[in-house]
């Protein structure tokens, strides 16, 4: 059953993939900052060079971070796809 309160991330960079199931995602853009949540329209957008992806994991009570160097994101039919170098 498809759980309404979260969506899927796919986080792939060089040397690694990683599947995660979140509540919400936020990330830096060169035209601003953007809050994902389930039900986020589709998008392509290139990140921000050396910025933070910040995310919540679906049931666990703190959220995490990662820093990036470079890439971009891709929002479509309530999956997000996140391509980077880190």
């Amino acid at each position: 059953m498809e759980n309404k309160n979260s969506f899927e991330l796919k986080i792939v960079s060089p040397t690694s993939e990683k599947k995660i199931q979140l509540e919400w995602l936020d990330v830096k853009t060169d035209i601003g900052d953007f809050f994902v949540g389930p039900d986020h329209e589709d998008l392509i957008a290139i990140l921000k060079d050396r910025s933070k992806i910040s995310y919540k994991v679906l049931h666990e009570a703190n959220s995490q971070a990662i820093d990036i160097y470079s890439g971009f994101i891709k929002i479509y039919n309530k999956q997000v796809l996140i391509v980077v170098d880190l």
